[in-house]
C-alpha cells in the first residue's frame, strides 16, 4: 500500500456501518486522505412502473443521510478532512470494486456485525466477497469493536516474498497513527532452521525499516489461528495485519464457526494487505 490519499467508505447507514466510520474518520484526519463515502442501491424487485419512483426516494433518503454524516464530521474539529459522497445503483459487490477503481482508492474501509462469520456484514456477503477478489487494501471493524484508538498492530508474518512490502506499509500507516508494530511469526515447533528464519528476517526488517516502536514475536502453536489467539489474550491489540495469499486464515476467518480460538475477531478490526498492490 503506497501513502494513503485516497479511503473509500461503502455505506448501507447501519449500526454496523457507523462503527467502521468513526474509524473512517480517524484514519483520513491523521494520513490526510480525502474520504470517499459509498452508498449502493439495489435495483428493486417491483413493477416497472414503480421501480425509478422507488429508486428516486431512495437516493433522496440515501442524500439526506449523507449531509448528516458530513455534517456530523465537520462539528468535530478534530476531523479537517476533504469528503465526497458518492450514490449508484447496482449490485454492491461489483459496484464497490467499480468506485474503488474510479477514485483510486488506496484503502477500503468496511463495517462487520462482529460475528465470527464474516458472511453476515454489511451487504450480506459482499466484504467476504471483496477482501478475497479486490485489489485495494481493505479494513473491516466489528460492530462491537472499542473506539478507534488503533495504537497497537499485529502484524502476522511467515517470511513471504511480499511481507517485507506489506510491513513497510504497516510501518507507514503506524507513524501516522503513532501506533506500535508487534510482528508476529507462528510455527508449529521452535526448531533452530525456524529460529534462524525468524533472526533473519528480523534482522533484514530492522536494517530496511527504520522503527522505534517495532517488536517481534516468535510463538508455538499447533494451528496459525490458534497462535494468533494465544497472542491477543497477552497483548491488547487494536488492528490485525494479515496479507490476502494467507488463503487458509483468511477462509477461515470468512467462513468458520464460531470457535473459541477465533472469538478474538468479534471486536478487532482487520487489515487485508492485497500483494499486488504493494
Amino acid at each position: 500500500m503506497k501513502e494513503l490519499k485516497t479511503i473509500l467508505f461503502p455505506t448501507d447507514f447501519t449500526e454496523d456501518a457507523a462503527q467502521a466510520y468513526t474509524y473512517a474518520l480517524k484514519v483520513a484526519a491523521r494520513t490526510g486522505a480525502t474520504l470517499h463515502l459509498l452508498h449502493v442501491i439495489e435495483e428493486p424487485f417491483d413493477f416497472a412502473t414503480r421501480v425509478e419512483e422507488t429508486v428516486e426516494a431512495l437516493v433522496e433518503q440515501a442524500e439526506g443521510r449523507f449531509e448528516t454524516l458530513v455534517s456530523d464530521a465537520r462539528a468535530d474539529e478534530e476531523i479537517d478532512i476533504q469528503i465526497e459522497t458518492h450514490i449508484a445503483r447496482g449490485e454492491p459487490y461489483g459496484v464497490i470494486n467499480q468506485k474503488a477503481e474510479e477514485v483510486r482508492a488506496d484503502l477500503l474501509i468496511m463495517g462487520t456485525k462482529g460475528e465470527s462469520s464474516l458472511k453476515r456484514i454489511l451487504y450480506g456477503d459482499v466484504t467476504s466477497d471483496v477482501i478475497l477478489d479486490t485489489q485495494v487494501p481493505v479494513m473491516t471493524v466489528p460492530v462491537n469493536s472499542k473506539e478507534p484508538y488503533l495504537d497497537r498492530f499485529l502484524f502476522a508474518t511467515d517470511f513471504r516474498s511480499k511481507d517485507m512490502e506489506a510491513l513497510q506499509a504497516t510501518v507507514t500507516l503506524a507513524r501516522a497513527l503513532d501506533a506500535e508494530v508487534h510482528v508476529l511469526h507462528v510455527s508449529e515447533k521452535k526448531d533452530l532452521d525456524v529460529d534462524l528464519r525468524f533472526r533473519g528476517f528480523k534482522d533484514l526488517v530492522t536494517e530496511k525499516i527504520a522503527y522505534d516502536s517495532m517488536f517481534f514475536h516468535h510463538i508455538e502453536a499447533e494451528r496459525f489461528s490458534k497462535g494468533v489467539s494465544n497472542f491477543l489474550e497477552e497483548y491488547p491489540i487494536s488492528l490485525i495485519i494479515l496479507i490476502r495469499y494467507k488463503k487458509v486464515f483468511l477462509r477461515t476467518l470468512l467462513w468458520a464457526n464460531n470457535t473459541q480460538e477465533l472469538t478474538y475477531h468479534t471486536h478487532v478490526p482487520m487489515l487485508v494487505y492485497i500483494p499486488e498492490s504493494l
